[in-house]
């Protein structure tokens, strides 16, 4: 991986972890808009189209179409308009409640939600990941509080195995990050992830959360087909 691969990715990575753990605040919101980044992300090559990403999707999937939605729907000069950024900020907080928090989130992004046989949360699926990320040595951010098979947090997870692949780093727990990377996702992130994404996609009230959800399974495609290419 090349580091221009490295930082998109990184990047990436970063963002729709934390937007799908939580709403971009004001502050996010200033900065990803007024700098150009939603408006560029369909020129990213870890955005193109990929065969990996429409089978985990369910269908077509088109990254042009969804950063041009993007740019204008959230314009770089909404940026500058303070009104206008907080009524923007209000909207994706509301829809990130109705999508994925409360008692009964149209989208629930947690793992064992969409993989247990009663949907029931902490259950074996959660275990499994909470073990995945000790073994590298980590725990999740909200232990204790939020489901560590939450979407956020497994793509927080896989972030940080693409930023060990990027050094000399000796295999933990007896697997390398590049090993690791392909079995979390084969076994967890890449079991559910689509479904969770395209239900959000369908049922968001915003631009943002029905496109970003696009771009993230186009990401994880992307990134489940450079890994696949590197032990080639």
């Amino acid at each position: 991986m090349d580091q221009e691969q490295l930082t998109q990715y990184v990047v990436a990575l970063q963002f729709c972890s934390r937007i799908f753990q939580n709403s971009p605040d004001e502050d996010l919101l200033r900065a990803v808009i007024g700098g150009g980044l939603l408006h560029g992300f369909g020129a990213w090559a870890c955005f193109e189209p990929s065969e990996q990403a429409e089978k985990l999707w369910g269908g077509t999937l088109a990254p042009e179409s969804s950063a041009s939605a993007l740019a204008e729907a959230y314009p770089a000069e909404a940026a500058q308009a303070r009104d206008v950024l907080h009524g923007l900020y209000l909207d994706l907080h509301l829809d990130h409640l109705a999508l994925f928090s409360g008692p009964q989130p149209a989208a629930a992004p947690w793992e064992s939600v969409w993989r247990e046989k009663e949907g029931l949360l902490f259950g074996r699926r959660t275990q499994e990941v909470r073990d995945s990320y000790r073994a590298w040595g980590i725990a999740a951010e909200r232990d204790g509080h939020e489901p560590e098979d939450h979407l956020g947090l497994e793509l927080s997870f896989v972030l940080f195995l693409v930023q060990k692949m990027s050094g000399a780093v000796a295999p933990y727990s007896g697997k390398t990050p590049q090993a690791a990377l392909t079995a979390f996702m084969d076994e967890h992130l890449l079991a559910w992830a689509g479904e969770c994404l395209k239900k959000s996609s369908e049922c968001a009230s915003t631009v943002f959360y029905r496109e970003m959800p696009r771009l993230c399974c186009l990401l994880l495609g992307n990134l489940r087909a450079l890994v696949q290419g590197m032990t080639a």
